[in-house]
C-alpha cells in the first residue's frame, strides 16, 4: 500500500484522497478507517489501531483484505 499512499511524495502529486469517502488515503484509512471497506474489514479482523493488525492478525488476512478491498494490483 505504500506506492498507493506514499508515491505522491516522489512525483510531486497532490496527496491522493480516498474514491470511496474522499479522505486523504493512508495505510490507517484504508485497514481502519474507511467506511466503505467495513464490511470486508470485518471478514478478515477487528482492530483498533495499526499496531494491533500488524502484530495480531495473520498477514494471510491481511493480504486477503487488501485484494478484496481492490487495492491488491495497485501496490
Amino acid at each position: 500500500m505504500c506506492y498507493i499512499t506514499h508515491s505522491y511524495l516522489l512525483s510531486g502529486d497532490d496527496q491522493p484522497t480516498c474514491t470511496n469517502c474522499d479522505a486523504v488515503l493512508t495505510v490507517k484509512h484504508i485497514l481502519l478507517d474507511c467506511p466503505e471497506l467495513r464490511d470486508v474489514r470485518l471478514k478478515y479482523f477487528t482492530a483498533c489501531s495499526l499496531r494491533d493488525i500488524f502484530e495480531r492478525v495473520d498477514n494471510q488476512f491481511i493480504i486477503n483484505f487488501i485484494k478484496d478491498a481492490h487495492f491488491y494490483h495497485q501496490l
